[in-house]
């Protein structure tokens, strides 16, 4: 497909604000139906995606890049790909030598953070009934908002309703053949506690921010953590109790948060990735998800 056809088509069926681009190209192969999903990815040089990525998966970086979607790379990244939120997870030289390997497809690295895959293939995708029934009403289909496909949010910032977890067998990916996983029906609507909304309340305080002031932020926090914990990465009794009560309190929270997962979820997290040395070491990149769960942990249940 040429560039004048792909930007013809995306003209026409423009992304909406605050719309999350796996389920935009989604939406934009089932409406052209004469474009089969390896001529749009061959545009790119690219084959059809087949598993999810995380969060910054190459067919969405080239898209963004190729300026046929007449949104700035930048814009498309925090405002359709959730960058304002996992963006301050990571400094800017680091993000920034990923994407130029990305796209020159130099080292084997596909995910920014350490964790991302097995995370990012248990999330649900989520919806608000009301906006869904509103912007049928008002363009035809409803919008899938990329702020409520984070793990940490679990109500709709319009109308303040507890959003519908669709969760599948592994997280859809724009195929051509997932059409159905991107449509807003079915799914639950869970119960949420305290827990979900200090997530929430933790996530949304981190998108209102810059991202080198968030970043900042969470160095702090980590080196905060380790000076009044003890740590001394010297296996001690302390190190011990902290490492056991950390553990066991992350087995938990992914519990509540992916309920139709765990057991499957917990079995791929890679131990060292996810212990107590990762959380505090701000050499390592940690997934924003498991770092803001620490947080609560630590802030909250944690007995010295």
């Amino acid at each position: 497909m040429d560039s004048n056809t792909l930007s013809l088509l995306t003209n026409s069926i423009n992304i909406k604000a605050g719309e999350y681009l796996p389920a935009y190209v989604s939406r934009l192969l089932s409406y052209g139906s004469f474009i089969k999903p390896q001529d749009f990815y061959q545009s790119f040089s690219l084959g059809v995606p087949r598993t999810s990525e995380g969060y910054l998966p190459l067919w969405a970086l080239k898209l963004s890049q190729s300026g046929v979607l007449g949104v700035p790379f930048s814009d498309i990244i925090d405002k359709h790909l959730c960058g304002n939120f996992w963006r301050p997870f990571i400094n800017d030289d680091t993000y920034q030598q990923f994407v130029v390997k990305q796209l020159k497809r130099k080292g084997t690295t596909r995910l920014l953070f350490s964790e991302e895959k097995p995370l990012a293939k248990f999330s649900p995708l989520k919806y608000c009934q009301r906006c869904r029934d509103e912007e049928l009403e008002r363009f035809g289909f409803p919008i899938w908002k990329s702020r409520n496909q984070l793990a940490t949010v679990f109500t709709c910032s319009i109308h303040g309703d507890v959003l519908h977890q669709k969760f599948q067998r592994i997280q859809p990916v724009p195929d051509g053949k997932s059409e159905s996983a991107f449509q807003q029906e079915g799914g639950i609507q869970p119960e949420i506690t305290m827990f979900h909304r200090w997530l929430e309340f933790e996530t949304e305080l981190v998108m209102a921010s810059n991202n080198s002031a968030s970043n900042e932020l969470f160095e702090m926090c980590r080196n905060v953590f380790l000076e009044s914990s003890f740590y001394k990465v010297k296996n001690t009794e302390t190190d011990k109790r902290l490492s056991a009560q950390w553990i066991e309190a992350l087995r938990r929270y992914l519990y509540i948060l992916f309920p139709f997962h765990r057991e499957e979820l917990w079995y791929r997290i890679q131990s060292e990735n996810v212990g107590i040395k990762a959380m505090m070491d701000n050499g390592k990149q940690v997934h924003p998800l498991l770092l803001l769960l620490f947080k609560s942990f630590y802030m909250f249940e944690y007995k010295a």
